[in-house]
């Protein structure tokens, strides 16, 4: 879900005008070739259903070598690494910044690049980092009065879970209320964005349950992290 909705963020809001998409394979990360292939897949799926030709619209290269050979400092570039190696992510990183000063470069990934403490901040903030998260990040602020109920009873700040499971029971609960049982097997046509949660829910068919796409996508701005627009 979180591959996917980068993917189609990158197509929505990165992909305008003249712009070269790129994803760097590290070959350090047995996983990650089956991210790469699946972004791949979806990426181009989605092209075709907008009526775009979406052969060849995504190019794999090797480290930062690969790169620089298809780099076009006259485009956007969109640089993608999916690994979650952190001695990898960090090299490149501190490379990509280096190579790609002053020009138009935006570096997308997973979130734990942003936790990484061998990355320099400065080089997150330069290349506009992006990645997408299950959950509003920048928005626990919302939350201040049960918060304040909390620590007091606590004496400490609430970890994720509790914004978790405040939106998940408010979410069903009210629609519960609203609509009886039966709501739990229409669960597709009650989209709704709580404060840390967007409840998007898609079934893959009748065989099955649904599945939550709802996805937040953050970049770095201005040394801070800001929650895009996209949805």
């Amino acid at each position: 879900t979180l591959l996917e909705g980068l993917a189609a963020y990158c197509m929505d809001s990165l992909m305008t005008g003249n712009t070269n998409l790129v994803i760097v394979n590290s070959e350090k990360d047995k996983k990650e070739l089956v991210f790469i292939n699946a972004f791949k897949k979806y990426y181009t799926e989605r092209q075709k259903t907008l009526g775009r030709n979406g052969k060849d619209s995504v190019r794999v290269v090797k480290g930062i070598a690969g790169l620089k050979t298809v780099f076009n400092a006259h485009q956007n570039n969109v640089v993608i690494t999916l690994s979650n190696n952190q001695a990898f992510a960090a090299d490149f990183t501190t490379q990509l910044a280096l190579f790609a000063d002053k020009k138009n470069c935006v570096l997308c990934g997973w979130q734990n690049m942003s936790e990484n403490d061998n990355i320099d901040q400065e080089y997150l903030n330069q290349l506009n980092y992006t990645f997408p998260h299950p959950y509003n990040l920048v928005n626990t602020a919302s939350y201040e009065p049960i918060v304040a109920s909390y620590r007091l009873q606590q004496d400490s700040y609430p970890g994720e879970y509790y914004f978790i499971g405040f939106d998940i029971a408010l979410y069903y609960l009210k629609n519960l209320k609203a609509t009886g049982p039966d709501f739990v097997h229409a669960l597709n046509n009650l989209p709704e964005e709580t404060n840390y949660m967007r409840f998007k829910f898609a079934r893959p068919d009748l065989t099955t349950g649904f599945d939550n796409r709802g996805v937040y996508v953050f970049k770095y701005n201005n040394y801070q992290l800001h929650k895009t627009g996209w949805k």
